[in-house]
């Protein structure tokens, strides 16, 4: 599946004449930066070193995605370029926010280079769509828990009227009774459904995650403390990784501007490139830092939680 093709940017009414054609690629190659730094990368490139190492480039600013773009894709952006939890995002939200993000840039796409543009900005306009499809997931289980605890409640009314009403209450109130109770075993049947789906997506998600971790990261301590054992304290001496603690994001320790040691003692901090608060831990003593808040920031860094 094509999500997007620069030729179709760069060949079509309205690209500049003095742009070059790499220009109609810049919002693809922006998209793809944002997605690999989710960690939502094909499998065509997993089991590519050398592509592997130009991804790890992108995600570090040492390489435009808009260079990988046309280096590995010819300027075409396909279901083979992602993972399945970016094809999930790509086919459902693509096409529909790019006039927003066209918008946001005052259409400088076609007029210039991605290094002259805000990743930031972009990124910003993709997160919250993100968050708020993962919203609506949450939404929709409400309400069908909602709905299953409307039919409880409706039973019970139905049997407290049957108890103090006649024959005809009591009639229409076992007919009603059966229409409830065949109602809570359709809502019942619906949650279980909706709660095993995500279940299954998230353990598939987990299991991609791993790989995909291992992959971009291999010297990286974040997957040795993946461990049913929550809560204790692990020892870390180095870490080719950054974790924020205020915003939980999780990113190579290259992208951290500067360092600071005046927040607490033995943990230094640095500025998030994310959230621009000092809460960043990272590649110094980082001891003291429990399992359960590396794991959660990995998972969010994958986009999985919160």
């Amino acid at each position: 599946m094509k999500y997007d093709d620069a030729s179709l940017h760069y060949g079509g009414e309205g690209f500049p004449s003095s742009s070059p054609i790499e220009y109609g690629g810049v919002h693809i190659g922006l998209f793809l930066k944002w997605c690999f730094r989710r960690g939502w990368i094909g499998d065509r490139y997993l089991d590519d070193p050398k592509a592997m190492e130009d991804v790890r480039a992108v995600v570090l600013g040492q390489m435009t995605g808009t260079d990988f773009l046309f280096k590995y894709c010819d300027g075409r952006l396909t279901n083979e370029d992602l993972s399945e939890a970016g094809n999930k995002f790509a086919a459902e939200h693509y096409n529909r926010i790019l006039e927003k993000v066209d918008e946001a840039f005052h259409g400088e796409f076609y007029r210039s280079p991605e290094g002259a543009l805000d990743f930031e900005v972009f990124a910003g306009l993709f997160n919250r769509v993100h968050r708020g499809s993962k919203m609506s997931d949450t939404a929709k289980i409400t309400l069908v828990v909602s709905l299953f605890s409307f039919g409880i409640l409706g039973a019970l009314a139905g049997w407290f009227l049957s108890e103090g009403a006649g024959l005809t209450a009591r009639i229409l109130s076992t007919i009603g009774g059966e229409l409830v109770g065949n109602m809570t075993m359709v809502m019942a049947l619906t949650i279980f459904g909706s709660l095993k789906t995500r279940f299954t997506r998230h353990i598939s998600s987990e299991a991609d995650m791993e790989k995909v971790w291992d992959k971009l990261y291999p010297n990286s301590y974040l997957k040795q403390v993946h461990s049913t054992s929550f809560g204790n304290k692990t020892s870390i001496e180095k870490s080719h990784v950054a974790a924020c603690f205020h915003c939980e994001a999780v990113f190579p320790a290259s992208e951290v501007e500067r360092w600071v040691e005046e927040n607490e003692p033995h943990q230094p901090t640095a500025l998030c490139p994310q959230c621009n608060i000092d809460a960043v831990i990272a590649d110094a003593d980082v001891s003291q830092i429990s399992k359960e808040l590396l794991h959660r920031m990995r998972l969010r860094w994958f986009g999985l939680n919160g």
